[in-house]
């Protein structure tokens, strides 16, 4: 009896890796198996990825990659995205992930990554979904686009949690001058996307959103179950 084949991804992003194994294909997809690990590939960007920050990467990558042939995944493939376009290091960086993993990656531009998170939206929530804003917060890149049957309105920005907190964000807790200094950043890059007219339902996707949903819900152990599709209002 012909066994269902495994394969696996994994995510190089400039705050997070992950890895997913999965059996079969399609609409039958299987998630067997994910890990993640924060890295802070953007940590100190320059215009360079620093040493340091590739190195903890290139560690998880390798570690990721091993675990997914244990899984017996046949087929793995890596997607860089974020501060690895913008870096001017990125071929080395590029070439050290094939090495530590056998596995050559791809780099995905930001369109290409709104795409793909708008293809995961979909198939998560149903064809039954309203129209919707899907933002996907990352590191160094923020990807914005409208999902109903089809993704339309693909937007990425250069705008991450990582860049934001080195920059602006420096105390800890920060300050309230801080906070709007962050805030009229946001709107300074981010406004003009929203001056058409949007759907009312606003969809997040990565580590950003999903910290929210947990304290929003007082988790003090991170629980995927009660994180994915958590809903909230604007007054929350």
């Amino acid at each position: 009896m012909a066994t269902t084949p495994r394969r696996a991804s994994i995510d190089i992003g400039s705050n997070t890796i992950r890895v997913l194994v999965a059996a079969g294909e399609g609409p039958g997809l299987q998630r067997l198996e994910v890990r993640r690990r924060i890295t802070r590939l953007s940590g100190g960007f320059d215009g360079n990825l620093s040493d340091a920050a590739m190195q903890r990467t290139l560690e998880a990558a390798g570690e990721f990659a091993a675990f997914a042939r244990e899984q017996g995944a046949e087929q793995i493939r890596i997607g860089c995205t974020g501060v690895v376009r913008r870096a001017e290091n990125r071929d080395d960086f590029l070439w050290e992930v094939e090495k530590v993993t056998d596995v050559p990656p791809v780099l995905l531009s930001g369109e290409v990554e709104a795409d793909l998170a708008g293809r995961g939206a979909r198939h998560h929530l149903g064809p039954t979904t309203p129209e919707l804003v899907l933002v996907d917060v990352g590191g160094f890149s923020t990807e914005l686009s409208i999902v109903g049957e089809h993704t339309s309105h693909i937007a990425s920005f250069d705008l991450g949690v990582v860049r934001l907190t080195e920059d602006l964000l420096t105390g800890d807790p920060p300050s309230p001058e801080q906070l709007a200094a962050a805030r009229r950043h946001c709107d300074d890059i981010l406004g003009f996307y929203f001056q058409r007219p949007m759907p009312r339902l606003i969809a997040g996707i990565a580590g950003t959103p999903t910290t929210i949903a947990a304290v929003l819900q007082g988790l003090t152990v991170y629980d995927p179950a009660k994180v994915h599709r958590f809903a909230a209002g604007r007054e929350a």
